[in-house]
């Protein structure tokens, strides 16, 4: 009997690594008097009179609406003032501006051409800017060694985001040697300056030794740093190491706590593992309905241990009525995935249903691979 269904694409949903913050244009602000200074008319008295540090903050609160009525095309223009006065911090807002288009037209030329004045006076924020701009090729050519510069200079001044993406340049070896030891330096500084992916990635070079000694102290350390912040691979790792016992006591309590935080962020491999501590009564009171339907959430988002499991719970009954049209096709699309144990099972199922029963199943699989595989649109 053919299983063929037809092709399907890799349905596995994983946590996709966050960029965007240490990617996307950085703002600086004056730290010293602005936040315990809230006479606006003040600020803008100062402004008018040519004062660079005060321009740029009444252009952060044009920019927010912090004060006054919110105005970028009114920020640019303070932005602009400071800036041609040389402030640093100006320099880099106004590129922010032109980067993002806000008060102005998008004008990525312009933003790298003030990212580079402040950035040239030692402004950490522009030359982790300036250094994004080269690492895209927008704006300036792409020149991931200039990238790389520019980066290493803000990661020296303590910049955390500028220290992550040096560690990327090294980890994958664009725009240098790839050095495994620089990038876990890198790695290990942006998450002690509070990159929270950074904690993580040093907490696998921990695991593994990678460019690192090997030490599951750290590893553990850094994972439920980064666990507790709300990392959801960082919980899921965290929740396998208590389920297994590994560099921490086993502890089927807190696997479950650690698997549901990441399971409710919408992890599949959570959801499957959460479903599997509540089959088994690890952790939290035996509940196989609770369990087949953490199976079907991970299944659903085309995790092939999830579908295997919930196949399972078909086949069987547990947790819902016994049904073997939809065990064998969550079994099927398991087995695509070479999920060890699917095929054995689609065998037993194939042997014990009539041949109707197995067509159904095979249209039902076809129609879930074919949902899996339509583009969506937001």
């Amino acid at each position: 009997m053919s299983r063929h269904v037809g092709s399907k694409r890799e349905l596995g949903v994983g946590w996709l690594l966050a960029l965007a913050a240490v990617l996307a244009p950085a703002f600086a602000v004056r730290g010293d008097d602005a936040a315990s200074t809230p006479d606006v008319a003040g600020w803008r008295a100062r402004a008018e009179a040519g004062d660079a540090a005060a321009q740029v903050e009444f252009g952060r609160r044009c920019a927010t609406g912090d004060g006054v009525a919110k105005d970028e095309a009114q920020a640019v223009g303070w932005y602009r003032k400071a800036a041609e006065q040389g402030d640093a911090n100006g320099q880099n807002n106004l590129g922010v501006m032109y980067a993002s288009g806000r008060g102005i037209a998008k004008d990525l030329g312009q933003a790298a051409g003030w990212y580079r004045k402040a950035a040239e006076r030692g402004f950490a924020r522009a030359q982790r800017n300036l250094a994004s701009l080269y690492e895209q090729g927008t704006g300036v050519p792409k020149d991931p060694a200039q990238a790389l510069v520019w980066y290493r200079k803000a990661a020296e001044q303590k910049d955390g985001a500028a220290a992550y993406r040096l560690a990327v340049l090294y980890a994958w070896g664009t725009g240098v040697t790839k050095d495994d030891a620089q990038a876990a330096v890198w790695y290990r500084q942006a998450g002690d300056l509070g990159v929270i992916e950074g904690d993580y990635e040093f907490a696998l070079r921990s695991e593994a030794g990678r460019g690192v000694a090997k030490n599951d102290v750290e590893a553990v350390a850094r994972l439920r740093k980064a666990a507790e912040r709300g990392h959801v691979r960082a919980q899921l790792r965290l929740g396998y190491r208590y389920t297994v016992g590994l560099g921490v006591p086993r502890d089927d309590a807190l696997a479950l706590a650690w698997y549901r935080r990441a399971a409710e962020q919408g992890d599949a491999a959570a959801q499957h593992g959460l479903g599997l501590l509540y089959l088994t009564g690890r952790g939290a009171t035996k509940n196989e309905v609770r369990a087949v339907a953490w199976f079907r959430r991970s299944a659903l988002q085309g995790h092939a241990a999830g579908q295997a499991s919930l196949g399972a719970a078909y086949a069987s009954g547990r947790g819902l009525v016994a049904d073997d049209v939809q065990a064998w096709m969550w079994t099927f699309l398991a087995s695509k995935q070479v999920q060890a144990g699917a095929m054995e099972a689609l065998d037993v199922l194939e042997a014990r249903m009539k041949a109707a029963d197995v067509a159904q199943a095979q249209r039902l699989a076809r129609a879930f691979v074919a949902k899996a595989e339509t583009p969506t649109t937001r």
